[in-house]
């Protein structure tokens, strides 16, 4: 088995039990996209537990799981035997500040990480700068997705100072934050000094429309459904 794709099958706590003794056993996987199944965070650590039994993941998709600081600890311990981890989707759960400054202590060990979702977390300025600080040992990121989070003036400040050291970062996605004017300055100014210019989306951030939640991380509250209709909701590229 290379590939499991079981996402939006509501698998709950109950159904991580059985697939994590199946990732025991599939240790030729590479592909593993389990997003949108509310497994919460006692399923998710079920799972990481078993995840050193995989060295050849690729891809990690566990995206709207509910997974907090507690399952984000065993899996970012995990991460030490992910060696071939490119791919890693986090979005729509609810790490806050504890969890990005886990997920910054944990990017040492994933140099060849390109692509890093945390969108919808509730990360502020403080897990800002511990994910920054942890993000200078991922040279290889090529797209970082941090919107729908509350990261403002400091922590965006926090993030351009690492942009000069992503030589291959081509997409910075902060939109709907709390950024305003000086940090758009300073993410502007931090761009202009890299070889390989990135493109930095920060739209709807000191002009954000009415409708928008910090704390929405759910994927059908009312904010965010119309988020989805208006297409802000979709990752861009």
């Amino acid at each position: 088995l290379v590939s499991l794709k079981l996402g939006c099958n509501l698998l709950g706590p109950d159904g991580a039990a059985p697939l994590a003794k199946l990732l025991s056993c599939c240790t030729l996987l590479e592909d593993l996209n389990l997003r949108c199944n509310s497994m919460g965070d006692d399923g998710v650590a079920l799972l990481a537990r078993q995840l050193p039994s995989n060295p050849h993941l690729k891809r990690i998709d566990l995206s709207c799981n509910g997974i907090g600081s507690f399952a984000l600890r065993w899996l970012a311990g995990s991460l030490l035997d992910c060696k071939s981890l490119t791919t890693l989707n986090l979005a729509k759960n609810a790490l806050g500040n504890t969890g990005a400054e886990l997920m910054g202590n944990a990017m040492q060990h994933c140099a060849g990480l390109a692509e890093l979702s945390l969108q919808r977390n509730c990360i502020g300025d403080l897990g800002a700068e511990a994910l920054a600080t942890g993000l200078m040992n991922a040279p290889s990121l090529v797209l970082l997705n941090l919107s729908w989070n509350q990261i403002g003036d400091a922590g965006a400040s926090h993030i351009a100072a690492c942009i000069p050291h992503f030589h291959r970062l081509q997409f910075l996605n902060l939109t709907l934050n709390n950024i305003g004017p000086a940090g758009e300055r300073v993410l502007a100014a931090c761009d202009r000094s890299r070889s390989q210019r990135c493109t930095i989306d920060i739209r709807a951030n000191s002009s954000r429309p009415a409708w928008w939640r910090p704390n929405c991380v759910q994927c059908n509250t009312p904010s965010c459904i119309e988020a989805r209709r208006l297409g802000l909701g979709r990752r861009r590229r």
